[in-house]
């Protein structure tokens, strides 16, 4: 049994001190740094296959996510589309009609009468004298305000409705002639037709562009107005005028 312990005790000392060579060994460090370094570039090689497979999945998705906005963009558009010709379809053509021999005086002083009947009866003097100014052929058949009272005093839009497109159009050819015509607080009116609310938007945006560019006379009195077709109509919630 000593014997035994002898043999064992040596042997424990002859692995040691086989270790400590091998550790000291140069080229036994060397291979255990390649194995170390081979055995992190597999693990790291597998993350950058996984990292890869990943971006690509996301890189699919994101594609199909571009095509699926992409089509319901181009759907809504077309719903768009399609509710706007629908509404132009349901027009009213009594309003259609009513527009196109109407027209809209700006600047007009409002009656400041409690009496609505009194109130009426000065648009209509008005009007009376605005027509006498332009030597207009047919007498209006129908004056009114657009909209609530303004809170800062300014004098609505007055609407003037005559028996037909020809009255219409003879008082706008001659409305040149309001240059020289003051309400009595000084201030000049202007004649223009009365518009859809598509219509309205172009004539403010041609307004607006004019003025920037002051090549073009800003005056309201002017003929009916060619729309595009891709004007929108969502722009104005006022009363069409």
């Amino acid at each position: 049994m000593v014997n035994n312990r002898k043999r064992e005790k040596t042997s424990r000392s002859s692995s040691d001190k086989t270790a400590q060579t091998l550790l000291k060994s140069t080229e036994f460090l060397n291979l255990l740094k390649s194995a170390i370094t081979e055995a992190v570039s597999a693990v790291l090689e597998g993350f950058k296959v996984d990292l890869h497979k990943s971006i690509m999945e996301m890189n699919t998705k994101m594609r199909d996510l571009e095509e699926l906005v992409a089509f319901q963009q181009k759907r809504l558009e077309s719903v768009e589309a399609t509710m706007k010709e629908v509404k132009e379809k349901k027009e009213d053509p009594a309003e259609i009609k009513e527009r196109h021999r109407s027209i809209v005086a700006i600047g007009v002083p409002e009656s400041t009468c409690s009496s609505m009947f009194e109130r009426s009866a000065a648009d209509i003097n008005a009007v009376h004298e605005l027509f006498k100014c332009v030597d207009a052929t047919s007498p209006p058949i129908t004056v009114y305000r657009l909209g609530r009272q303004r809170e800062d005093g300014k004098p609505r839009l007055l609407k003037i409705v005559l028996s037909s497109t020809f009255a219409q159009r003879d008082v706008l050819k001659k409305a040149h002639k309001l240059k020289s015509f003051r309400t009595t607080d000084g201030r000049p009116i202007f004649l223009r037709p009365s518009m859809s609310r598509e219509e309205l938007v172009q004539y403010h945006d041609n307004r607006r562009k004019n003025y920037a560019n002051k090549s073009l006379a800003t005056n309201a009195n002017a003929t009916p107005l060619q729309i595009r077709k891709d004007t929108p109509t969502n722009i104005f919630t006022d009363p069409k005028n």
